[in-house]
């Protein structure tokens, strides 16, 4: 409750505009009870597919003013589809905010990660050279800031919004 408190005062939000409130972490959900331990309502967990209605009206009914991913794009098959999706359920004005590993920029230590790869993929998971920034411009947003955090700007911070006519932003 402390900390509801203290992101509700330093947002600036008042209690009565919040609409919402969701707890989670990495397929893990929340189901909350009583004060006799019982089981207030039913829950499902948001990762798991059949919870794909709920999402779909939440999207077609609200829409989402922010979303916020953390180093997933580096880990699925396809980022650029994967950023598409981000692009088609974030309502016009929202934004994207990502924390995000990609390809080092030095030509030489990008090439080290390119052949390091396959090696570290198989081993680990996520691929460590994704053009990350390239794929969010493929997928139809535009990027607004970055922010290098760590490794010479292999992890980024990249806040990005849907660009006007959902298609390939032109790098240029």
């Amino acid at each position: 409750v402390g900390a509801i408190r203290q992101v509700i005062r330093e947002s600036g939000v008042t209690p009565e505009e919040v609409r919402g409130l969701g707890l989670s972490g990495q397929q893990h959900g929340s189901v909350f009870l009583d004060r006799d331990g019982q089981v207030l309502r039913e829950a499902l967990l948001w990762c798991d597919q059949r919870t794909g209605p709920q999402c779909e009206w939440i999207h077609e009914t609200i829409g989402f003013d922010t979303v916020v991913a953390a180093c997933t794009f580096c880990s699925v098959p396809d980022p650029v589809l994967g950023l598409q999706e981000v692009r088609r359920v974030t309502r016009p004005g929202g934004r994207v905010l990502l924390l995000e590993g990609m390809r080092h920029a030095n030509p030489f230590l990008g090439k080290l990660l390119d052949w390091l790869n396959p090696l570290f993929a198989w081993l680990t998971g996520p691929h460590i050279n994704r053009r990350t920034l390239e794929n969010i411009r493929k997928a139809g947003l535009e990027i607004e800031r970055v922010e290098n955090l760590a490794l010479g700007g292999m992890f980024k911070f990249i806040v990005a919004h849907p660009n006007k006519n959902g298609g390939e932003v032109d790098p240029n």
